[in-house]
């Protein structure tokens, strides 16, 4: 989430703050740390990225494990400055030239380090990237994704929820079991991770393909959406994700629903997403700060209202959208 403010008034999106260079009409300075990495993306009211710059904490982090919030802080704290003045210079302006920043004010995600547990990283061709491209990754070379038994979570409820919870506890399982079975070393991968990847990746995918349809159905019944605006959006890390997004364009292809997705560059922590959700705070004029005082930090980030309750109501009963092709070996490639 974030705020705006104002440089001459003083102005916060997740916050904003105001100036201008008429000719590139209004420019917000966006500012992400919300998680790993410090980004600062330079954007004007047409949509162009004037300037970015990027510190990435990935190598840190993942030298620890897993993310490590005092340390990201730290790290945020010391390339801040830097990476500011240099996405400035990228775009060719000054700090006067800009309308406002936006800036994050609430938390980023992260998640239990499932692939630690797996012991992807030492596999050498995995070492280097994030936890899930390294399932993504390992899936790739799966030629049974249905060796191991995973069970969709929360089909009982009739409601968009989804939750990871359970199905990192059925991974936990198959993997305890397998090492038992063939007497992992501490330091060994199972001979079997390639399919315990993929069997894990398609159980996420079919739950959030689950999730996302009945959240269609209800916004088509509620009337939220036209059929001419039939879109769904995914961003985010895991939209970097080509099988999730594979499974979710063909639930979008059987109702009738265009697919987008960003360049994985925007989907991963950047300046420049904060700086266009200032752009249009700062165009209708919402949640726009005048003094530093009235910025707060916050622990948690709801998204928006909740009608968890509206959804249930409903009772809606899905027949879902066949996803049988995604159970090969070859989807995974």
């Amino acid at each position: 989430m974030y705020k705006l403010f104002n440089l001459q008034k003083l102005c916060w999106t997740n916050h904003l703050l105001h100036k201008s260079t008429a000719s590139l009409g209004s420019i917000i300075l966006g500012i992400e740390t919300s998680c790993d990495d410090t980004g600062c993306a330079i954007v004007n009211d047409n949509g162009t990225v004037l300037g970015e710059a990027l510190h990435s904490q990935h190598q840190v982090h993942l030298n620890h494990g897993g993310i490590i919030p005092p340390i990201a802080q730290t790290l945020h704290r010391q390339y801040i400055e830097n990476i500011v003045e240099t996405a400035l210079l990228n775009a060719n302006i000054t700090v006067n030239d800009v309308d406002a920043i936006a800036t994050t004010v609430k938390p980023g995600m992260h998640s239990y380090p499932v692939a630690r547990r797996m012991k992807l990283k030492n596999i050498p061709e995995y070492s280097q990237v994030s936890g899930g491209q390294a399932i993504e990754l390992a899936a790739a070379k799966s030629t049974d994704p249905l060796k191991y038994k995973f069970t969709i979570p929360l089909t009982q409820y009739r409601d968009c929820n989804f939750s990871m919870a359970g199905l990192k506890t059925q991974l936990l399982r198959h993997l305890i079991r397998e090492e038992k079975a063939y007497n992992v070393a501490p330091d060994e991968v199972i001979p079997n991770v390639h399919d315990l990847s993929a069997g894990f990746l398609l159980v996420i995918a079919r739950h959030l393909c689950h999730r996302v349809q009945r959240g269609m159905v209800f916004a088509e019944r509620r009337g939220l959406i036209t059929k001419d605006r039939k879109t769904l959006v995914v961003s985010g890390g895991a939209a970097c994700n080509n099988f999730i997004a594979k499974a979710l364009r063909a639930v979008c292809e059987e109702l009738g629903y265009e697919f987008a997705r960003p360049p994985p560059k925007l989907c991963t922590d950047n300046g420049v997403m904060i700086a266009w959700n200032g752009i249009e705070k700062w165009n209708t004029n919402i949640d726009i700060r005048y003094d530093y005082d009235s910025i707060a930090t916050e622990k948690i980030s709801p998204l928006g209202t909740n009608i968890v309750n509206d959804v249930v109501k409903e009772n809606i009963s899905c027949k879902w959208v066949k996803l049988n092709k995604l159970n090969d070996a070859s989807a995974f490639k």
